[in-house]
């Protein structure tokens, strides 16, 4: 059925940005502040009585959504002579957006404001408080029901929180966790310096206040469906009667839902910098390049993604959603003009 009222999203945006150099120049900085608001966000209506007679879902420009952040890089360069210099150059990224209007239910009413998506981050995560991993059958007899899951918990289950107290855990325990899958922060920075025939240069490259997912079969489910191995990390981390403080839940051959929600347990920070490239090079002096009738001639050793510094140690958080990892590789070249 047609919806003559479905129109186009509008957007409202402010920027305000200046440049400055120093030092004749030898310094120069760009700055860019930005805020931008979405109105008539294209979005499913929360609640549509089923007395409508609706087969199909209805959805209307209601959303309102905004984002604010700052640009900033920077170059300077320092010429000491023709036999030695240095540059450097940076860049910086925060770019913040969150639901300003939202149609869902009025959360705060059912004591449930914690589920609420209005003034929360865009692609936020959204799952269960991972509280520990349960000790003994007297824990688990103790704290709020886990039975939603398969049968319920057995010692070395991960504990949720229940967080409106009903007793149980369900849907109505879901909350935000930590940042978005999308970084807020985004920054690099280059390094170069000459002196007389030789030169080196690197670039580094990061992201932060961003959340990756580790629940993945290939490395945290293990055993499950008879093709499944474990990995030594989670061997070396499962809960055992002998080691109650695990990181990670105890093992089984069986479907276990239960340890497989998602919740705060499988996420890590997926803040990393990684040194991007890393090159050492050398130009043969003239009196030789002329020799053999070259005008210049540079040998290089170059490296690429040499190595990287995150939280989460046992895989690539660049990479997460990927077959492969980010490859390591090294380069010996010459570069030689006639």
């Amino acid at each position: 059925y047609p919806n003559i009222y479905i129109t186009w999203e509008k957007s409202k945006k402010v920027n305000l940005g200046f440049e400055l150099g120093m030092f004749n120049s030898a310094l120069e900085i760009q700055t860019d502040f930005f805020y931008e608001r979405r109105t008539q966000i294209y979005q499913p209506r929360a609640h549509i009585p089923s007395s409508m007679g609706l087969s199909a879902g209805v959805s209307a420009n209601i959303g309102e959504a905004s984002s604010r952040g700052i640009d900033l890089s920077a170059n300077y360069s320092y010429i000491a002579n023709k036999d030695f210099w240095i540059k450097g150059m940076g860049n910086f990224t925060l770019a913040k957006g969150r639901y300003e209007v939202y149609e869902e239910l009025d959360y705060a009413s059912y004591g449930q404001g914690y589920r609420s998506r209005i003034g929360q981050a865009i692609n936020h995560n959204y799952g269960y408080i991972a509280e520990r991993l349960f000790i003994d059958v007297n824990d688990v007899a103790n704290s709020p029901s886990q039975t939603s899951f398969n049968g319920g918990a057995m010692p070395g289950d991960i504990k949720y929180k229940d967080l409106n107290g009903d007793g149980k855990i369900d849907d109505y325990d879901h909350c935000h966790q930590q940042y978005s899958t999308l970084p807020e922060i985004y920054y690099g920075f280059s390094l170069g310096a000459d002196y007389r025939n030789w030169g080196i240069k690197a670039h580094f490259q990061g992201v932060a206040h961003r959340s990756v997912s580790t629940m993945l079969a290939s490395i945290y489910h293990p055993l499950y469906g008879n093709d499944k191995n474990v990995s030594e990390h989670y061997l070396e981390n499962r809960w055992t009667d002998a080691t109650p403080d695990a990181r990670y839940p105890r093992l089984t051959t069986l479907s276990n839902n239960h340890n497989f929600q998602t919740s705060s347990l499988w996420m890590e920070k997926g803040d990393y910098l990684k040194l991007r490239v890393l090159e050492l090079s050398y130009k043969l002096p003239a009196r030789f390049a002329e020799k053999m009738r070259m005008s210049d001639c540079r040998l290089f050793l170059k490296g690429m993604n040499l190595f990287s510094i995150d939280h989460v140690g046992i895989m690539d958080p660049e990479q997460m959603d990927m077959e492969y990892p980010s490859s390591r590789s090294y380069l010996i070249g010459i570069n030689v003009l006639f």
